[in-house]
């Protein structure tokens, strides 16, 4: 966990550095062999923070602020939100690991991983004994958007794993393969094993960056800006027990 919390800080300082590019990505996710998307996001990288858009279904918008070491959730439809720190995210996903390896669920937490590269096609295959990744990368047009991403896309998972229950330790490692090649997400399969073979779940997602940023962007960057001062401050743990029938597949972000 020291070493997470060490390599988020450093991040931190650099994609809130004047060297932080603004950009958007949109991003398709798909279940099993569908072929139309269960979910459509849109994020926005601008001025050293992250708007995360949930375009279907019970909307959401997810703030990340990395100077200011903490994450807004926001829900339209109700005008409420609720916000918790990186630190408050970071206890409880190491109690979440103290627990695993007390119960001897060390393939949790600490995983046997195994990768495959291909430079010349920009792929990543992660392989572990009930998870496997299959990820098609491309190099920004901007260097300095892969660790602005990174840095998104890990925290993006550690919320998602109180959320859901799945652990974020594999797909944080996933994301460090990816950044140290100097890659985006472009494709990204996950399929999951369960204990019975009917427990098999496939997903998939398809991120397209955009190197500038639309008035429409900028339109709901205000407008979300807006609403994390007039909607109603709630716990974090109401307003997630409230969104738990829209919980969104995104760990394949």
């Amino acid at each position: 966990m020291r070493t997470l919390v060490t390599m988020s800080c450093l991040l931190g300082l650099l994609v809130t550095s004047s060297q932080a590019a603004d950009f958007h990505v949109d991003t398709d996710i798909y279940v099993g062999q569908g072929k139309s998307p269960v979910a459509k996001t849109l994020t926005v990288f601008l001025d050293g923070k992250v708007y995360d858009f949930l375009l279907t279904g019970p909307q959401e918008i997810t703030i990340f602020e990395p100077a200011g070491g903490a994450i807004h959730l926001i829900d339209p439809r109700r005008k409420v939100r609720a916000t918790l720190t990186t630190k408050q995210l970071q206890d409880l996903l190491a109690r979440v690991k103290v627990e695993a390896i007390q119960a001897n669920k060390l393939a949790v937490v600490k995983p046997e991983v195994k990768f495959e590269f291909d430079d010349k096609e920009k792929a990543v295959r992660l392989l572990t004994e009930r998870i496997r990744y299959h990820v098609k990368g491309k190099e920004p047009r901007f260097p300095e958007a892969v660790a602005q991403y990174r840095e998104f896309a890990d925290w993006i998972a550690r919320l998602n794993a109180i959320r859901d229950g799945f652990p974020p330790f594999i797909r944080t490692e996933l994301n460090r393969q990816l950044a140290e090649r100097g890659w985006l997400p472009q494709e990204v399969e996950r399929v999951a094993e369960g204990r019975r073979s009917s427990g098999r779940t496939r997903i998939r997602s398809h991120h397209i960056p955009y190197w500038t940023l639309t008035k429409q962007n900028r339109k709901r960057v205000t407008r979300a800006n807006a609403q994390l001062v007039e909607f109603e401050l709630v716990t974090l743990a109401n307003y997630v027990r409230a969104r738990k029938v829209a919980a969104r597949p995104q760990q394949t972000r």
